[in-house]
């Protein structure tokens, strides 16, 4: 039921059972379900720790779909820790690797997490590339991934507000919001509005900045995100401040 509290003693207890059955394959899926739960939470060296573990497997097994699965995993555990540098690398193995099996969705997401990395490092027209290649892809799967394709499109938004395109950040940003509103992804609703904010701060206007900054935080807060809400209680006294 994606319970965030008992993802992981479950997973913790899935990963005994796995190892008892000297079941690799199960072993695999608990690592790599447990390292997510990690990461969630915040412990990205841990679900890191995972990750590594579970690729090794599947190296050992060569089973190339599964070394990409983790490598794309080790490399969003670094993204969303911030460390935007040392993600690159094992994002740009997933996609070297994903390409040719044919898995367009996960290619997608590694390609999401690329471009915002590359925006991160300060090399926005790369990302915008990269990001719309990310919705090309998805754009081919059945169905519609609307949460996937909001991430893409929030992160295309910052990558044209950090190139100085405001109106297309604005525009994205607006899409995105509208997805993951849909979807009912709460988190990535303040996470957007938090987009927003950061891009009218780059063009100047501080008013609407602190609008969609106070909108976030009172999301974030709702949400019990309280690492995301301090955070963003340091942009609202910079923004006052100014």
């Amino acid at each position: 039921m994606r319970d965030r509290d008992l993802c992981i003693p479950v997973h913790e207890q899935g990963l005994l059972a796995a190892e008892r059955c000297h079941d690799q394959a199960a072993v695999r899926s608990m690592l790599h379900t447990l390292a997510m739960g990690h990461c969630d939470q915040g412990r990205h060296d841990a679900a890191i720790a995972h990750l590594t573990r579970a690729r090794d497997i599947a190296t050992a097994t060569g089973d190339e779909a599964g070394i990409a699965q983790h490598t794309r995993g080790i490399g969003a555990c670094h993204h969303a820790a911030g460390r935007y540098a040392e993600a690159l690398p094992h994002l740009e193995q997933a996609r070297g690797l994903l390409r040719p099996l044919g898995q367009p969705r996960d290619l997608a997401l590694a390609l999401i997490l690329l471009g915002s990395s590359r925006t991160a490092l300060g090399e926005p027209g790369a990302a915008i590339d990269l990001l719309e290649e990310a919705l090309r892809l998805l754009a081919t799967l059945p169905g519609h991934d609307g949460v996937n394709v909001g991430r893409a499109l929030a992160f295309l938004g910052e990558a044209h507000s950090a190139a100085g395109g405001r109106p297309e950040a604005t525009a994205h940003l607006s899409r995105a919001l509208g997805q993951f509103a849909e979807t009912g992804a709460q988190p990535w609703v303040a996470r957007t509005m938090l987009l927003l904010g950061e891009a009218a701060r780059r063009a100047g206007d501080e008013k609407t900045a602190r609008i969609w900054f106070n909108a976030s935080l009172a999301m974030f807060q709702a949400l019990g995100r309280t690492t995301d809400a301090q955070r963003l209680v340091l942009r609202l006294t910079g923004a006052a401040g100014q």
